[in-house]
């Protein structure tokens, strides 16, 4: 085959005929503006090597995520985040920071989810279903304060569980309508 001769003939042609090829193995490579800052030193700075188990990265990478969640309105997302930073280092001020924010915010919502908090809640579950629900045990315990005497607020102060942490359940129970 002469490499040198370029063929017009069409692909489907019965003889194609000999077409230019190139050898990426043996081809030379022209050089560009671009290769001489690749190859300048500035270009080729690294970060210095990760030790394993240090926490200031780890927990910087768990801020910068929970912001950026927290950004986008995934208020759980980012105090789950949060959470995991805390355990990390309990006194890192810009997580317990965010921590508040995103509590505040997950209140708010669960509140408005649940509506008058001086609504007394009904279970909407017949009782002999309540065992297939597969809930938490705070969760179950919670459900069964609610008596038909008990308003929401009433069930924060005898849950004996934080008030966020109360209100969570209460908002996932009804959203689920086990009650209402």
């Amino acid at each position: 085959m002469d490499q040198d001769r370029i063929e017009t003939a069409s692909p489907w042609d019965g003889d194609a005929g000999a077409a230019r090829t190139l050898d990426l193995d043996v081809a030379t490579r022209t050089s560009s503006p671009l290769d001489s800052l690749l190859r300048s030193p500035a270009a080729q700075t690294t970060k210095p090597p990760i030790r394993e188990g240090e926490p200031a990265d780890d927990l910087t990478a768990l801020m910068t995520g929970a912001r950026e969640l927290f950004d986008l309105g995934d208020f759980s997302g980012s105090l789950e985040l949060v959470e995991k930073a805390l355990r990390s280092n309990p006194d890192h001020e810009d997580a317990r920071a965010y921590l508040k924010r995103n509590e505040a915010t997950l209140l708010h919502m669960y509140q408005s989810k649940i509506g008058n908090m001086g609504t007394i809640p009904r279970q909407l579950v017949p009782p002999d279903e309540i065992i297939w629900l597969n809930m938490h045990h705070r969760a179950g315990f919670i459900l069964s304060q609610v008596d038909g005497t008990l308003a929401y607020e009433d069930l924060l102060d005898v849950s004996g569980m934080d008030r966020f942490d109360t209100m969570r359940i209460l908002a996932d129970l009804v959203q689920n309508r086990i009650i209402g």
